[in-house]
């Protein structure tokens, strides 16, 4: 829709402007740059890694910016002083992190960090035996299932434009889930700890700050 958008209106702007996008997936806007390039603005891609569980604009915060993420996608024929000027204003929002990625690159990691995470999420609160089960949480299930009350057209639609990145995820999520079962299920303990070691070290990893981003 984004490239429909620009691709019939890219003539409307006013000379000089800056436009960007917050599209959770970019393989069509990359495969189409060639219909939305226009002399009257420059575009540049991006994804505020920010945002809560309810829809509509009620439920719009600006804390969600807060100490999150922002990628940004450049473009060769981007101006300098435009990106840098993007960039203060993403800094101005309270984003703390920019992170700049191609698009192949954005889908890959985001089919991970944020589409599997809902796939996962719908799927346990799927499987629970019934809807009171959460008289017996203590927080853990809450804080797993947060992202599963989800807008259903807005993540039908994620899940479908990225699907050969999510299905890989998930296909590598279900090896990794059944090596953990097994373990449990055949009474490894030495196994089993020597798997939950290792998670605990690498999710230690996955929380630094100076780790380089792919590009």
């Amino acid at each position: 829709m984004t490239v429909d958008f620009l691709a019939a209106h890219k003539n409307a702007f006013k000379k000089g402007s800056v436009v960007t996008d917050i599209n959770g997936v970019k393989a069509e806007i990359f495969d189409r740059l060639a219909e939305i390039e226009s002399e009257n603005y420059d575009f540049i891609p991006g994804h505020p890694m920010a945002g809560g569980e309810k829809e509509g604009y009620a439920a719009s915060n600006a804390a969600f910016f807060k100490n999150h993420n922002y990628i940004l996608m450049p473009l060769a024929s981007n101006k300098v002083d435009n990106v840098e000027q993007f960039k203060r204003l993403i800094t101005e929002m309270g984003f703390t992190q920019i992170v700049e990625t191609d698009g192949r690159v954005h889908d890959h990691k985001i089919a991970f960090t944020s589409q599997l995470c809902h796939v996962i999420a719908s799927a346990l609160v799927n499987s629970a035996e019934d809807a009171r089960v959460t008289q017996f949480g203590g927080g853990s299930f809450e804080d797993l299932t947060r992202i599963a009350m989800i807008n259903a057209p807005l993540w039908t639609e994620l899940f479908l434009a990225n699907k050969a990145e999510l299905v890989g995820h998930i296909e590598k999520f279900e090896k990794s889930l059944e090596v953990l079962k097994e373990c449990i299920k055949n009474d490894k303990a030495e196994e089993t700890k020597a798997y939950l070691e290792e998670v605990r070290v690498k999710r230690i990893e996955m929380s630094r700050k100076d780790v380089k981003v792919e590009k």
